[in-house]
């Protein structure tokens, strides 16, 4: 077990180590899968720092970074997704630091700062990644269907598994607000 990683709040000076998570992670786990023509054309069209500033400076979504010893090693960004929903566009952790917790803290942490009227958190989660689904599937996701064209435009052609998790809010205050 590693140190437990700092969260927080992501700010426009954090764009570089953002996108370099990003690249290495998307990199390290699609290209396998889905081909490098296929993930550079995605890493371009998702992972630009026009579209990361915005998602950075988007006042209504949550956008997290976990750090240990001052270095970014995870990355999670959720929006609202209609009146009382909010969608997990990324969750991401460094490959060199899978299985150490990080992606639970970041996921708990992305909960806990939605405000209480948000009942509902769905995702999608490429089909072939069986340890992402296995992953969500602990923390009380369930399938909810299937696309095969994922992403924020539809655009990927990459089949993915949808998920929902219930968060048991009804009637329950919560613990902060989105952003």
């Amino acid at each position: 077990m590693t140190d437990a990683p700092a969260i927080r709040t992501a700010s426009t000076a954090d764009l570089a180590a953002v996108r370099d998570l990003l690249l290495r992670t998307w990199r390290m786990t699609y290209i396998p899968r889905h081909g490098a023509r296929k993930v550079e054309a995605i890493i371009r069209r998702w992972h630009n720092d026009e579209r990361l500033l915005a998602d950075i400076g988007d006042e209504s979504a949550v956008f997290l970074l976990a750090e240990i010893d001052g270095r970014v090693v995870g990355h999670a960004f959720a929006q609202t997704a209609g009146a009382t929903g909010v969608r997990l566009q990324r969750l991401y952790v460094d490959p060199d630091r899978h299985r150490q917790g990080i992606g639970t803290t970041l996921l708990e942490e992305i909960i806990d700062r939605l405000d209480h009227s948000v009942l509902r958190l769905s995702l999608e989660v490429d089909i072939q990644g069986s340890s992402a689904i296995a992953f969500y599937q602990r923390h009380g996701f369930v399938e909810a269907g299937r696309t095969t064209c994922s992403g924020p435009e539809d655009d990927s052609d990459i089949p993915a598994v949808l998920m929902v998790r219930d968060l048991g809010r009804h009637g329950n205050a919560g613990r902060g607000e989105a952003g």
